[in-house]
């Protein structure tokens, strides 16, 4: 029975596809030493000081340990679409980021989102861009890569990135240009 179950095991491990790009999949780098664990339906939730801050969901995560002794440390790979919602202090959303896949370092408290993502505020402003990066302990996000803004006002151009706070309320611009409406009084 033990030797069923470690082969049927190791088959289904076998059958996952190395993949490069983290496009919407998660990299294996060609083999699976490391992985701890693989898990379909993930939501995670932060907090602090015993309060929820955000919640985590992601179609697929495969959590891997990686580093040479003694400095390993755990990567979780998130892929099929990865959600994150900031919420406040009375438990609702804030702002809501979409990506297609993204991964998280636990003992850095960061994770960064690739492909097609998309940040939401309660304001109805819209980020897009390619990349973007949450640290968890500064309640923080950024992008060193191209992002379109979008609020009822004005389309905003960043040709070399963004700064915020996760709720995307206060955020600074690098190198940006856009339309600008100039009263003539």
């Amino acid at each position: 029975m033990r030797f069923y179950l470690l082969c049927s095991i190791l088959f289904f491990l076998a059958a996952c596809s190395s993949e490069d790009s983290l496009d919407g999949k998660v990299p294996f780098q060609d083999s699976i030493e490391g992985v701890k664990s693989e898990a379909f339906g993930v939501e995670y939730f932060f907090s602090d000081s015993a309060r929820v801050t955000a919640r985590l969901s992601a179609g697929h995560m495969i959590e891997k340990e990686e580093g040479e002794d003694p400095k390993k440390y755990v990567i979780q790979y998130l892929s099929d679409g990865v959600e994150i919602n900031f919420l406040n202090s009375d438990g609702r959303t804030t702002s809501k980021i979409n990506s297609k896949s993204g991964i998280y370092n636990k003992e850095k408290g960061l994770a960064e989102l690739t492909g097609s993502v998309v940040l939401l505020n309660g304001k109805g402003e819209k980020l897009e861009t390619e990349q973007l990066f949450w640290k968890e302990m500064q309640d923080s996000i950024y992008t060193p890569k191209f992002v379109r803004i979008e609020t009822p006002e004005r389309i905003i151009i960043g040709e070399h990135g963004m700064r915020a706070n996760s709720e995307f309320t206060a955020w600074t611009i690098l190198e940006s240009r856009g339309e600008l409406t100039i009263d003539d009084e």
